[in-house]
C-alpha cells in the first residue's frame, strides 16, 4: 500500500466488490485505475470494464499465467502482474496517457505523409479504449490568403526531426470533410483549413 500511494493521488480499497462499482459509478470528470486481484478480476472486469470512468484496469496476482489468458480478452487491462513495483510504473504510465489523451491533437500539413503515417500511428494507439474516437486533423494552410497566425516549430521541438507548427491562440479553421476511415467506427478523418 505505501508504494501505490506514493504514485497515485487518490486511493481508495474495497473487499465488497458491489460497494467497489457502486463508487465508480459516482465518479464525475474524473477517470479510475483499478487494482483487482486475479480471481477476483474475472467476475469484476465483465461488470466495469465499458464504465466511461474506468480508465484502466491491472490485475495482481500469484500466478500470471493462470489470467493473462482472459485478461487479454478485455482492452482496458493494461497488463497482469505479481509484484507491486511494476504496477505502480505502469500506472504512472496510464496517468501519463490519460492526461495526454484529455487534450492532444496532432495536426499534419499536408504533403508531408511521414508526419500523417506517425500521426495516425498516434490516433491508432488510443482505439482500443472504449471511450475514445481518434481524429486525424489534415490541415490545408495558404500562407498567402490565411490571415492566421503560425510558426514552423520543428528546430524547438523536443523531438528531432518533428515537423511542428505552433498555432495562435483562438486560431479559427474551417471544416471541410469529416470521414470515416478503413471502416473503423473509432477511427476518423477530418479535413479543415484556415479561416481567411
Amino acid at each position: 500500500m505505501t508504494h501505490l500511494r506514493r504514485c497515485v493521488n487518490d486511493l481508495n480499497t474495497y473487499i465488497d466488490s458491489d460497494q467497489c462499482i457502486q463508487f465508480i459509478e459516482t465518479i464525475k470528470d474524473r477517470k479510475a485505475c483499478m487494482i483487482i486481484s486475479g480471481s477476483l478480476g474475472q467476475l469484476i472486469v465483465p461488470q466495469v470494464h465499458d464504465l466511461s470512468q474506468v480508465d484502466s484496469i491491472f490485475i495482481f496476482c500469484g500466478n500470471k499465467q493462470r489470467h493473462e489468458g482472459w485478461a487479454k480478452d478485455w482492452p482496458k487491462i493494461k497488463g497482469v502482474f505479481t509484484e507491486i513495483k511494476p504496477i505502480c510504473e505502469a500506472i504512472k504510465q496510464a496517468a501519463a496517457q490519460c492526461e495526454q489523451n484529455a487534450v492532444s491533437m496532432s495536426f499534419v500539413t499536408s504533403g508531408k505523409n511521414k508526419n500523417k503515417d506517425i500521426s495516425l500511428w498516434f490516433a491508432k494507439e488510443n482505439i482500443s479504449n472504449p471511450d475514445l474516437v481518434a481524429i486525424l486533423f489534415v490541415m490545408t494552410i495558404d500562407p498567402k490568403q490565411s490571415t492566421t497566425a503560425f510558426a514552423s516549430i520543428r528546430d524547438l521541438s523536443a523531438i528531432e526531426g518533428e515537423d511542428e507548427v505552433l498555432f495562435s491562440m483562438h486560431s479559427v479553421f474551417r471544416i471541410h470533410d469529416i470521414k470515416q476511415m478503413s471502416g473503423n467506427n473509432k477511427l476518423f478523418e477530418s479535413k479543415f483549413s484556415t479561416s481567411h
